[in-house]
């Protein structure tokens, strides 16, 4: 698999980047347009955005493929092909000749669809694409795209109660300079203390007890539309079982993704029984968990395979938040090592300092605050506002506890 750099440089040798004044569809002037098409140029790029696509946790949501005409046609076929699924053709209007359908394909009523679209601008086509689809009996599970042009379409669709991403910004794409990518330093709040939507936030919810986590994150998902919810489970003397996938039910209908940040480390068959077997039983409610590289990569690739049937990702750690942390440069060299390798299996890095190596994967990045004065709690946490983040590098996630609770009135921490 090539890095995401490598597949960005890859997307300005085809000039699918273009600099000069553009009329967008809506009738918008724009000084750069993307020529998303121009990848069908080249079979090896066209297979590796697929696969990343097809490897989205989001993708798992729906069984069916398909794209919004006719921009992604091509690439929804592609994707299915490289994840060995069906797929479907949607067309804007129904032929007067033939079956008169909107949609052509082998599919029945109920079935859920991923729907891949190139580049996601105001959302207005893909809202229209969503109704069509939802009218044939179909459900829409998840929208994926290959840009993100920030200009309110993920946050759109997000609002439909669909979940929605893309695999890269069109910051990533327009700073984008030889041997580093360079990406925008997004803002961490505005007056109202709102949060800049060009990031997913993950809701770090170390509450006093379960259902104070379970209340915080339906708030946080009305006033804020929280992506993810980070959990201790064993921090709380209320957890149980039947709760917690009460969440899960929950966040599924919402798109949030529920980290459980247990950071497993221990042997190979260990880690497997406290995933799925221990007394919480983290595989049947969270749909990620927390795990450290120091096991190595034999007792780590045996916990990656027991997660295909759960569906289970990993989230691998480099490094940590407290300033003191033992986990040095060689430690975070070798774990993002094999976080591409096991780039099947881990879905997504823990750290400050790094990206991932690999295009399809996430960097959630934790010690993150609103609150500017807030450096730390006195125990070892230290904070960085999304502004002191350096330039080099862009968190998928931005891991906020205290000062995100604190937007509640309420300080649950």
């Amino acid at each position: 698999m090539q890095s995401r750099e490598q597949v960005i440089k890859k997307m300005h040798e085809l000039q699918m980047v273009q600099r000069g004044k553009f009329t967008l569809k809506s009738g918008a002037q724009s000084e750069f347009y993307l020529d998303l098409r121009r990848m069908l140029a080249d079979p090896s790029l066209l297979r590796e955005i697929a696969r990343a696509l097809s490897e989205h946790p989001h993708s798992k949501r729906g069984s069916i493929v398909a794209g919004v005409p006719f921009a992604a046609l091509a690439l929804a076929t592609v994707v299915a092909q490289v994840g060995n699924r069906p797929s479907v053709l949607v067309r804007k209007e129904k032929k007067a000749h033939g079956t008169g359908k909107l949609i052509e394909g082998v599919y029945q009523t109920g079935d859920r669809v991923v729907l891949i679209e190139d580049v996601i601008t105001s959302g207005d086509s893909l809202v229209e694409v969503v109704n069509l689809i939802r009218s044939e009996g179909l459900d829409v599970a998840a929208v994926l795209a290959v840009v993100d042009r920030g200009q309110g379409g993920l946050n759109r669709i997000r609002d439909l109660g669909i979940p929605a991403d893309a695999l890269f910004t069109v910051d990533e794409l327009l700073e984008f300079k030889p041997q580093s990518v360079l990406v925008r330093n997004t803002a961490p709040q505005n007056a109202t203390g709102s949060i800049d939507r060009k990031t997913s936030i993950c809701a770090a919810l170390d509450t006093a007890t379960f259902g104070e986590a379970l209340e915080a994150t339906r708030l946080l998902w009305e006033r804020q539309k929280i992506s993810a919810t980070k959990l201790h489970a064993d921090l709380f003397p209320d957890f149980d079982l039947r709760r917690a996938r009460d969440l899960r039910e929950y966040c599924d209908e919402r798109g949030i993704t529920i980290l459980e940040d247990r950071k497993l480390a221990d042997i190979g068959s260990v880690m497997i029984r406290q995933l799925h077997d221990g007394p919480q039983k983290i595989s049947s409610w969270a749909h990620a968990v927390t795990v450290h590289a120091g096991p190595g990569l034999a007792s780590l690739s045996a916990l990656a395979e027991s997660c295909v049937a759960t569906q289970t990702r990993l989230i691998l750690i480099t490094d940590l938040s407290p300033s003191d942390h033992l986990f040095n440069e060689s430690y975070q060299k070798a774990a993002l090592a094999i976080a591409g390798q096991l780039a099947d299996g881990v879905s997504g890095i823990v750290s400050q300092k790094h990206r991932p190596p690999r295009v399809n994967q996430k960097l959630w990045m934790p010690g993150l605050s609103l609150d500017s004065a807030r450096s730390g709690d006195g125990k070892g946490q230290t904070y960085r506002t999304l502004e002191q983040i350096p330039a080099e590098i862009r968190p998928d996630y931005a891991i906020m506890g205290r000062s995100l609770l604190e937007t509640l009135n309420t300080n649950r921490s």
